[in-house]
């Protein structure tokens, strides 16, 4: 999406802290950038005639921003229909407002204070960002955002088909608490939760001690753990990262159980874990120059430190077209696995 700005601004910063799921960072630098547009600085907030002026290609790109890097969770546009759903208007009314302050998180037992709000994708719909306007603004500063947002949009969602987070369920067969790994996701902490992945899955292996998987231990890995642990990263990465993703791009390249050197070098290449133009396999990447952002090249991760030596055609030959039998065969055979598993657990 184009960052518009009819004053100069340049929202690359709130871009930045919005793609890397750095909510409150983007909520102060929201708050920044419009009192600089209404150069409202030294005051710091905004009364009505600043929001009656407020330029409507500038509210747009805050809002878009918002509204996509949250899938539609946060934004101006997501707390207008919240308001004008419960009544309220341009007129200021204290029990709608007040009603407005409950449904998105802003009350309880009374205005909360700044450091009180909840800054991840676990928040109330509408939670984001802060509204810096005097008590009786909300409805001029909606009616504003009436007025500039598009009804059909621009900008699309990554990937619309994907389910609201608020659908997620953190299944798991063997008791296994996912919470941690929701919240480094839903962050923007990708090496973090990368090693979150790492741990919770030893746990449910019962391979803490031993550091890596065995192809039996991938063979019995309950599938709801792993439908939860891919759909986690596929939906807090905007359909980005993910083992399923993982696997639709090897497909696409037309991997399957044939061996094809042409194939899984292109599959190293597409998903960054391969330098371009590289012959050997000394020039795949170590676990240290992994990238661990949102800018990655898809299917970047999730992936797992003592398999990056590994670049075998047979590994991903099995891995991404499901069913495999080593037998007792080499260290990388759990990529294999996993492939099947995938498929068997239809993930």
């Amino acid at each position: 999406m184009q960052l518009k700005s009819a004053v100069g601004i340049d929202y690359t910063r709130l871009w930045d802290l919005l793609t890397a799921g750095k909510w409150k960072e983007a909520d102060a630098e929201t708050a920044r950038v419009m009192l600089s547009v209404a150069k409202r600085q030294q005051e710091g907030w905004l009364d009505v005639e600043h929001i009656d002026k407020f330029p409507g290609v500038d509210l747009c790109t805050i809002d878009q921003l918002w509204v996509k890097y949250s899938n539609e969770r946060f934004g101006f546009s997501v707390q207008k229909r919240v308001y004008q759903n419960l009544g309220g208007t341009r007129e200021y009314n204290e029990e709608i407002y007040e009603a407005f302050g409950d449904f998105v998180g802003w009350r309880k037992d009374g205005w909360i204070d700044y450091t009180d709000f909840t800054f991840t994708l676990k928040a109330p719909i509408a939670h984001l960002p802060v509204c810096w306007l005097r008590r009786g603004g909300l409805g001029a500063f909606f009616s504003c955002v009436e007025t500039c947002y598009l009804p059909n949009p621009t900008f699309t969602i990554q990937n619309p088909k994907l389910p609201k987070l608020d659908d997620v369920e953190l299944i798991s067969a063997v008791g296994i608490d996912y919470s941690r790994l929701w919240d480094l996701l839903a962050a923007g902490k990708w090496k973090l939760a990368n090693q979150e992945t790492e741990r919770v899955m030893f746990i449910v292996a019962k391979r803490e001690e031993e550091g890596w998987l065995r192809v039996q231990d991938i063979d019995n890995f309950p599938c709801e753990d792993l439908r939860t642990i891919n759909q986690l990263w596929v939906e807090h990465s905007n359909g980005r990262f993910g083992f399923s993703v993982q696997k639709q791009i090897y497909q696409g390249l037309g991997g399957s159980r044939t061996h094809s050197f042409e194939i899984w070098d292109g599959f190293g290449e597409a998903v960054g874990w391969k330098n371009r133009g590289g012959l050997w396999r000394c020039e795949w990447v170590n676990y240290n120059t992994i990238t661990f952002d949102i800018k990655a090249p898809k299917g970047h991760l999730p992936v797992w430190k003592w398999t990056l030596y590994i670049h075998s055609v047979d590994t991903f030959n099995s891995l991404y077209s499901g069913g495999v039998d080593w037998g007792n065969g080499h260290g990388w055979d759990w990529i294999s696995s996993l492939a099947s598993r995938l498929v068997n657990c239809k993930i």
